[in-house]
């Protein structure tokens, strides 16, 4: 095997691997739809307080406005961890996915030696990349301090 072909079963294990993590995405998109529905009408309570408090900000002694700031902070800090859709777990999943499959391409260059790429070879290093990072996203949340 020339090194070209051996980066060739690299290269398409890492591209499988970030598809089958894909698919994954696209199942969990479809079920958090139904959480932002939620998440919004939960912004909207948030935003009604917020101008609540803002009105009673302009109107407070100078003692008051200390506890309201405070609320208000609470409030903004909550409103901003309502993001039902997270750009940064999503390319971290994708990261881990190509790794992964990257992995399992070297693997399968190593096991496949001058054989040719079958379809179900291809369908082996969807299948990793998705369950391999999601055994990786698995231990990090439960073994990584946060």
């Amino acid at each position: 095997m020339d090194i070209y072909t051996a980066l060739a079963y690299v290269v398409l294990g890492a591209l499988l691997g970030a598809i089958g993590q894909c698919a994954r995405v696209i199942v969990g998109i479809k079920k958090h739809l139904d959480e932002a529905f939620k998440i919004e009408e939960r912004k909207k309570e948030f935003d009604k307080r917020e101008d609540e408090l803002d009105k009673k900000l302009r109107e407070a002694k100078q003692g008051d406005k200390e506890l309201i700031i405070k609320e208000k902070e609470l409030i903004l800090k909550k409103k901003k961890d309502l993001q039902w859709f997270k750009w940064d777990k999503l390319i971290t999943s994708l990261l881990i996915a190509l790794v992964v499959g990257g992995v399992a391409g070297v693997l399968g260059a190593i096991a496949y030696l001058e054989k040719p790429i079958t379809p179900e070879f291809m369908i082996t290093l969807i299948a990793i990349g998705y369950a391999g990072t999601d055994f990786i996203e698995g231990f990090m949340k439960t073994r990584v301090p946060k």
